[in-house]
């Protein structure tokens, strides 16, 4: 058995890549013992981790088999995507083609249908069609006047329902009155009938 510092320095070798299959076999056995000393106990920790996770990678005699399909298959779907891709960017740029000539088309400015440069012309043009347009309406506002007179009419007529008003109180007063007289009268009939017994 080695000693300790023989074990460093073949650690320290370790780490750095240079040795052998051999001395690799002897650090993982001597690490395994169990007889280390307190100051090397975070490189065995260490050691033996890194000898159980090699040990978990040994490949098996299918793995180059399983690769091989893989990467067929994954060939086979990267044509598609491919050819996938492929299309999908020249639909794009038919459409930003078509997208641009139709954007052009509807903001190009047309000229419009009786369309008149000069100014006298577009001001007599204007000043008949304005003359048109009060004709026509000057003929609406007709049936507009006559309603309007009609209901100035009517509102004139209940101007004077207040003078009905004032005329049906003083006939209220005159039934008063009368009822008065009545009352009156029937007084007169009673001093009649008392003086003849």
């Amino acid at each position: 058995m080695k000693s300790d510092k023989e074990i460093s320095a073949l650690l320290k070798r370790y780490y750095e890549g240079e040795t052998t299959l051999k001395e690799e076999e002897e650090l993982r056995l001597w690490f395994s013992a169990g007889d280390v000393p307190q100051e090397m106990e975070n490189e065995k920790r260490q050691f033996l981790s890194m000898v159980a996770l090699a040990e978990e990678s040994v490949l098996d005699s299918t793995f180059d088999d399983k690769v091989m399909n893989k990467m067929a298959a994954s060939r086979f779907v990267s044509k598609k995507k491919t050819l996938f891709l492929t299309l999908s960017g020249i639909a794009a740029g038919l459409l930003i083609l078509l997208a641009v000539w139709t954007g052009r088309a509807l903001f190009t400015p047309k000229p419009l249908y009786g369309t008149v440069t000069n100014p006298t012309l577009a001001f007599a043009q204007t000043k008949v069609a304005l003359q048109i347009v009060a004709k026509e309406l000057n003929k609406g506002l007709k049936p507009a006047k006559k309603v309007t007179k009609t209901i100035a009419g009517t509102l004139e007529k209940t101007n004077n329902l207040h003078k009905i008003k004032k005329g049906f109180n003083e006939l209220q007063q005159l039934k008063k009155v009368e009822r008065a007289t009545k009352l009156m009268q029937s007084f007169n009939s009673v001093y009649i009938n008392l003086e003849k017994k």
